[in-house]
């Protein structure tokens, strides 16, 4: 846009007192803009938040991919069957794994849960973010049975740290002739995730600590397996089964956890027609208030066209009036839904409940490409719904306009 019509596009924006209905209009427009840009930014930032969050935490507890055998039977690792798991490119690590359920006592308090032996390595990493008291075990661990347990599930055992843990744990089917094995640990840390179905369930204690409970020497339920790239495993997934023999079974994180994955989808596919209802509201609030000035400055236009003004001319004047309405609504959008996002993340003015929504607090990531296509998506739009009454008033006659005013 030159020099003229820039000028005259501002002094159009800054409407006079007398035009008091005119520049309601406008502040109206403005105040679309910057409302429906405020409104993606967050709604991009939550959306992201939870997809990431989520993803965190079932990958904390699980694996990239993971390898069972088929109606849970325990087997032996290493295995001439498995070793494909040792020569696979896409693999980083390995880690055995031996889960089954239990019950647990502390005190008179006595509660089912998901005993898993693990060593320390990558799984045990993921879950440091979690530790609220105490710490994960290690190799070095003067414990015997050292154990780790969630939050929730150490409320209801009325456990804490250094509390004595009894676990009861049974191979096979339950007889008279079978009685559960019982071994003591001693909880040595607590994690909280705001996860329902992990924080009252999981207890994580040494490989070997589970495998003597269950009477399961050297063998194992499941192994974990990480990735390269884990937005790659349902691809890579396939990949192994077709290399491992009966009757090993692999299956990804996306597998083991699809309602979940399925539901941060479904907030996914919302977000374009969340995106196109904001954008559009903004859009009729920009033509309506193009439109509206047409009509007001038909006499100044007429003057303008007298004075030698081309229609093209008259056309940019009303673009620029729609870009300047656009920018600073999205100047103003921008710094609420920044502005938002920024006192949410480090403040969580928002709680959630966390058996609902599996945190105690919305989750925000913010992205700088989404703050960028939002406001290039709006502008872009915005000039190009400015253009259709523009156009209308650039092909006004210059008698009508002047006799008009």
């Amino acid at each position: 846009m030159l020099v003229f019509e820039r000028l005259i596009a501002g002094r159009f924006y800054r409407s006079r007192k007398s035009e008091g209905f005119l520049s309601f209009i406008t502040a109206f427009a403005i105040g679309g803009v910057a409302i429906g840009s405020a409104a993606l930014i967050i709604t991009l930032a939550i959306v992201n938040g939870f997809s990431d969050e989520i993803q965190k935490k079932l990958v904390a507890f699980g694996s990239h991919i993971s390898v069972t055998a088929f109606s849970g039977e325990v087997f032996q690792y290493p295995n001439e069957k498995l070793q494909a798991l040792d020569t696979t490119r896409f693999i980083t690590s390995v880690s055995p794994v031996f889960a089954r359920q239990g019950l647990v006592r502390c005190g008179k308090n006595l509660e089912g849960v998901l005993v898993n032996g693990v060593l320390n390595g990558p799984l045990v990493a993921r879950l440091g973010p979690y530790m609220t008291d105490g710490r994960f075990f290690d190799d070095t661990d003067s414990v015997k049975h050292p154990v780790v347990l969630g939050r929730t599930l150490a409320r209801l055992l009325g456990a804490e740290l250094n509390s004595r843990i009894t676990f009861f744990g049974i191979s096979g089917m339950p007889s008279p002739g079978n009685l559960p094995n019982i071994i003591q640990g001693r909880v040595v840390g607590i994690f909280d995730t705001g996860m329902q179905g992990f924080d009252d369930l999981f207890v994580y204690v040494p490989l070997e600590s589970a495998r003597e409970l269950f009477s399961s020497p050297g063998l194992l339920t499941e192994i974990s397996l990480e990735t390269d790239d884990l937005m790659l495993a349902n691809d890579r997934t396939d990949e192994l089964q077709n290399a491992l023999p009966w009757p090993f079974f692999v299956r990804s994180i996306f597998q083991t956890q699809a309602n979940l994955f399925g539901w941060i989808g479904l907030q996914q596919q919302m977000i374009p027609i969340i995106i196109l209802a904001l954008i559009m509201i903004a859009i009729i609030n920009i033509v309506g208030t193009i439109l509206m000035m047409v009509v007001d400055k038909t006499r100044e236009v007429g003057i303008l066209r007298s004075m030698g003004a081309t229609g093209n001319q008259i056309l940019r004047i009303f673009i620029g009036q729609g870009v300047l309405i656009t920018t600073t609504g999205l100047i103003i959008g921008n710094v609420i839904g920044i502005g938002f996002c920024l006192l949410q993340y480090y403040f969580q003015i928002i709680p959630l409940p966390p058996e609902s929504y599996f945190m105690d607090t919305v989750p925000i990531r913010l992205s700088l490409t989404d703050v960028v296509l939002v406001n290039v998506l709006t502008l872009s739009l915005s000039v190009l719904a400015a253009w259709a009454p523009a156009w209308v008033a650039s092909r006004l006659p210059v008698s009508d306009t002047v006799r008009f005013g």
